[in-house]
């Protein structure tokens, strides 16, 4: 087994930030369901403190157990717990990495490189990610600090130039709030942070200050999204829902004196982002998978990121597949079990393992 890789609560937020930027990258305002853009940024303000309640099993079993990861925490209830906890969350991995691949390959074969084959850029992306994973999460989060600074500089470079073209017009508050879509946007809001599960998966690899820090990291995360769908409503008002990727066409309007193709460091920077996310997906499989059979880290890396390929292969091929993903994942049943459900069952039966001993 490879040693528990220790980082600082900042480079991991930094990590799992990027990681919900793969989605945010492919924000479109009309998310399966039609209503006021408008409504939904309320919607997303209103699920702040929602988020922190949702993160209550993390801050018992932190607190609990410091240093131990779910599928610890399940095993110090019984080895059977751990086991079935390892399993059930190795397959989120894997249903992760799959997920994210196949979308990386539908945004470049059709809003990039609408001709190419798509299998060219999935063998080139697994195979880039897993000599990333092999080589473990402290190189991944070394690498994430560098593209962090790449996002904030090419954020300036395309929203900058947009602020002369707002039209605040395209913003307005419906007379009446339809409660069920308010209630909607205030589920989404939730449901979009799945990258909160990497918190009990990574617990371990993190030294100290992440309960403190996770705080700022839903605000800041939240304020990110809020200026996504404010610039994507007043640059393309009611058009911006049927834009397939509004983001990449907000970079494409956005025009430097220095840089005249804008929308070519937003392909840069995507697949920077989509490359920790893999890589990341796939570390947190290989360190599951090395809990659960005891073999070296190395060989688990090798099998996930394999047993990936051959699922997003044929996968990526599919339109229907990956309609049907993005479906399942707007119902928000990865995000409850993964994120809410399990660690609620794992702190109560630590709680109550406690009391026996006592």
């Amino acid at each position: 087994m490879k040693r528990i890789e220790k980082i600082t609560s900042t480079q991991f937020l930094i990590i799992i930030f990027i990681v919900k930027l793969f989605f945010f990258m492919m924000y479109t305002p009309k998310t399966g369901k039609s209503m006021e853009s408008t409504v939904y940024m309320l919607g997303q303000l209103v699920s702040l403190p929602l988020l922190f309640l949702a993160l209550l099993p993390f801050y018992y079993l932190n607190m609990a157990l410091p240093g131990y990861n779910i599928i610890d925490c399940g095993g110090k209830i019984n080895s059977v717990a751990g086991k079935i906890t390892g399993v059930l969350y190795y397959c989120y991995m894997i249903f992760s990495v799959v997920n994210t691949v196949i979308n990386f390959d539908f945004y470049l074969s059709t809003a990039v490189y609408p001709e190419s084959k798509s299998w060219i850029f999935i063998a080139i992306i697994m195979l880039a990610c897993f000599y990333c994973a092999s080589l473990g999460i402290e190189p991944l989060a070394r690498f994430s600090g560098f593209v962090i600074i790449a996002i904030i500089i090419s954020g300036m470079m395309i929203f900058l130039p947009l602020v002369s073209e707002m039209n605040l017009s395209y913003i307005h508050m419906p007379v009446d709030i339809n409660v069920k879509d308010f209630i909607s946007a205030v589920y989404l809001g939730i449901i979009s942070n799945s990258e909160f599960i990497l918190l009990y998966i990574f617990a371990d690899n993190v030294k100290k200050g992440l309960t403190k820090g996770i705080g700022k990291y839903i605000f800041i995360a939240v304020a990110f999204y809020e200026l996504v769908a404010f610039f994507t409503v007043v640059i393309f008002g009611a058009y911006g829902k049927t834009i397939l990727f509004p983001l990449y066409s907000l970079s494409g309007m956005a025009r430097l004196s220095i840089l005249d193709r804008t929308e070519a460091v937003h392909v840069i920077i995507w697949v920077f982002v989509a490359f920790v996310r893999i890589s990341l997906f796939i570390i947190g499989g290989g360190k599951i998978l090395s809990n659960i059979i005891k073999i070296s880290f190395d060989k688990c890396v090798l099998i996930t990121s394999v047993i990936s390929l051959i699922i997003a292969l044929p996968a990526a091929k599919s339109f229907r597949i990956l309609h049907e993903v993005r479906i399942f994942m707007y119902t928000g049943v990865l995000f409850m079990v993964f994120a809410v459900i399990i660690p609620t069952i794992i702190s109560i039966g630590v709680k109550l393992k406690g009391r026996c001993k006592n």
